[in-house]
């Protein structure tokens, strides 16, 4: 990111979500992150962002373990089911504003008891052509900062820091299938998104299908190794 660009988006962190300023210490966690995002953002524009599919880690705007940028559209309510095993997971998520998400999720715990954990996330800067994407959150009992940049031909690149379960760094990869780019021809099939993300030293691989307007089957390798499902379904209140 050139020195002008960065200050352009210095001026957009700034004078942005200042009623999200108590989230803002998260992003300095994120430093390094922004370092590297800074350098794709220097090297291709930023690519059209897309409506988060109603799928991802417990509900939360993601890809398959770890969060994104990616905010639910404000007043809309989506809600999540996934398969791991013999492990199940629910999420429900809510879009307050165009910034921010909250929601609750339900996951399996010690003994077979379901227990809550918080959802919470807010898009600290928008991305555009001359900077990433930053936003910040809770996922469960873990803390984050995450940015994105958009890359050519539907391509994301992802990356973050965080605790607990997201200790440590890490990073993400997606691209945008359109049937007509892949056919060369109009198809009524619908659009599916395939991402990688890097957790913990290991990858996960992910499938995302859109099969109408507010739903989504996403269907992953967890480390390489384990399939997971999710279904997820989202209304507008």
């Amino acid at each position: 990111m050139s020195k002008g660009s960065f200050g352009r988006w210095a001026r957009r962190l700034l004078a942005g979500r200042g009623r999200f300023w108590p989230m803002l210490f998260l992003a300095g966690s994120g430093g390094c992150a922004l370092g590297a995002g800074g350098l794709v953002a220097a090297a291709a524009p930023a690519a059209a962002a897309t409506v988060a599919a109603p799928v991802g880690p417990a509900g939360q705007t993601g890809l398959v373990r770890i969060p994104t940028t990616d905010i639910a559209p404000e007043g809309t309510l989506a809600v999540t089911f996934t398969a791991l095993g013999n492990r199940n997971e629910a999420g429900v998520v809510y879009g307050v504003a165009d910034w921010l998400e909250v929601g609750v999720a339900s996951e399996d715990g010690p003994g077979g008891a379901a227990q809550l954990l918080p959802m919470l996330k807010g898009r600290l800067v928008a991305e555009d052509p001359h900077g990433p994407g930053l936003a910040a959150g809770l996922q469960g009992g873990d803390l984050f900062a995450v940015i994105s940049q958009g890359l050519p031909g539907g391509w994301r690149l992802y990356g973050g820091v965080g605790s607990g379960r997201l200790d440590g760094f890490f990073a993400g990869l997606a691209v945008e299938l359109s049937p007509e780019e892949v056919t060369g021809v109009d198809s009524s099939w619908p659009k599916a998104q395939a991402s990688a993300d890097w957790l913990g030293g290991h990858w996960t691989l992910g499938l995302t299908v859109h099969w109408q307007v507010g739903s989504a089957v996403q269907v992953a390798l967890e480390d390489l190794q384990a399939a997971r499902v999710t279904a997820g379904f989202r209304t507008r209140l």
